[in-house]
């Protein structure tokens, strides 16, 4: 307070000792006297000290822990990641065409496929499974006391990047394919440039106890152009993808600068 009423003093001293001009401001046209003239000043200088700035920042970390006595635990992770970066596509009179017909029919288990046609492309099928073997008495019966977690984490990205298509045409059919499968099915189809494709799966399963699961799917496309001139395009699925039993994921894309994932986390706990 002791420094702040020297200042005013200080600048009411200087005031004091310097001439009044007559065109002050822009707005005031008048003469003013030392009178004037001081007070003036010391409202501005009123608006100066009374100006304030409020920042208010909070913080809010979840901790969780989880104390189990456990016998057994089982962990699947799945993670992904798929980047195309500063990536260029010219076409001129092409014909692409991704065709699937009669197909991925009356499988059991764990089907993965891929088709492409096409160039910078990433596809991709990822699975992670993990079973723990709480049998403790011999018998099958599953021991109390399990702990899973399931982590499936996909990024997909395309970063500057062009492509030019022209005079050119692009299929993709699926047809009478991807029937009666039970299990898990994963397929991806394109037909384009600069695509990202996934399907992932992480499962964990225990005995009865603690279940975590966890999906996270990421995708971006930044600073990117295509350009299509005189470019049909036709993706069609025809009598497919029917009557199965479990997991089916499926990605189909005609297209360019596409992301396309399925991601599934699962965790369980068996009483």
């Amino acid at each position: 307070m002791k420094k702040l009423s020297i200042l005013l003093v200080m600048l009411f001293t200087l005031f004091m000792a310097v001439p009044v001009m007559a065109d002050y401001s822009s707005d005031i046209n008048v003469d003013l006297s030392y009178e004037d003239n001081v007070n003036i000043s010391v409202a501005k200088l009123k608006l100066l000290l009374e100006l304030e700035a409020l920042l208010k920042m909070k913080l809010v970390t979840f901790d969780v822990d989880v104390t189990l006595p456990t016998h057994e635990a089982a962990e699947a992770n799945a993670f992904v990641k798929a980047i195309n970066d500063y990536a260029y596509g010219c076409e001129d009179c092409t014909q692409k065409n991704a065709y699937l017909g009669k197909s991925i029919l009356d499988n059991k288990g764990i089907v993965q496929a891929n088709q492409v046609t096409g160039h910078m492309n990433n596809q991709g099928n990822v699975l992670a499974i993990a079973v723990d073997s709480t049998n403790g008495n011999g018998n099958g019966t599953p021991v109390p006391g399990s702990f899973t977690e399931a982590q499936a984490v996909v990024e997909q990205a395309n970063l500057y990047s062009f492509t030019f298509t022209e005079d050119s045409t692009i299929n993709a059919l699926i047809d009478n394919s991807i029937n009666k499968n039970k299990g898990i099915v994963q397929f991806n189809q394109s037909s384009g440039n600069i695509n990202n494709q996934h399907n992932v799966i992480a499962m964990a399963v225990g005995g009865a106890g603690v279940a975590l699961s966890e999906a996270v799917l990421g995708q971006a496309n930044a600073y990117v152009k295509a350009v299509d001139w005189d470019t049909p395009r036709n993706a069609t699925i025809i009598d497919s993808i029917n009557a199965n039993t479990g997991v089916v994921q499926v990605n189909q894309s005609v297209g360019t600068l596409n992301n396309q994932g399925n991601v599934i986390s699962i965790s369980g706990a068996v009483r």
